[in-house]
């Protein structure tokens, strides 16, 4: 069987609304892996992938006219700022994780106000639990940097 929509956690749900199997104890999942990882066509008698978190966040700030944007915070500017900075952040080389921005939403119709408010989505990826929970810190410490420097609300 394969288990569509993993990623937002609604294809095991899938699978038991359309009754794929019946009967079942145990039922062992195999993640199919990139090339990266293991070479096509080959197999691994070990688990070589790490733990995924995601963080749903805003900036929120005040919007501005574009002739007068020193009334405001340009969300757009604190999320290009936001990206620059998860990219510096530097873990033990050793051990694999990554941290990106997924998603991000910023203005409306009109195209002459900066606009003080985003949301945004975060990709965090770690092999283990504590390299998972030190990079779950520096990318808070990130988000109340940014908050404070800009003047604006970031939560996560």
């Amino acid at each position: 069987i394969f288990q569509p929509a993993e990623e937002k956690g609604t294809g095991a749900l899938k699978m038991i609304e359309e009754k794929v199997l019946d009967n079942v104890d145990f039922l062992y999942g195999v993640h199919l892996r990139p090339v990266e990882e293991v070479k096509d066509g080959q197999a691994s008698p070990a688990i070589i992938h790490g733990a995924a978190q995601f963080i749903k966040g805003e900036i929120a700030g005040t919007d501005a006219h574009g002739a007068r944007p020193h009334q405001g915070q340009n969300a757009i500017e604190i999320g290009a700022a936001f990206i620059t900075l998860l990219n510096g952040i530097h873990l033990n080389p050793s051990i694999p994780y990554s941290v990106k921005m997924t998603q991000f939403f910023a203005g409306g119709e009109s195209s002459n106000i900066i606009p003080g408010r985003a949301t945004f989505s975060l990709d965090l990826r770690a092999q283990d639990n504590a390299v998972m929970e030190e990079l779950t810190k520096k990318v808070e410490k990130v988000a109340e940097s940014l908050a404070i420097v800009h003047g604006v609300e970031v939560k996560l």
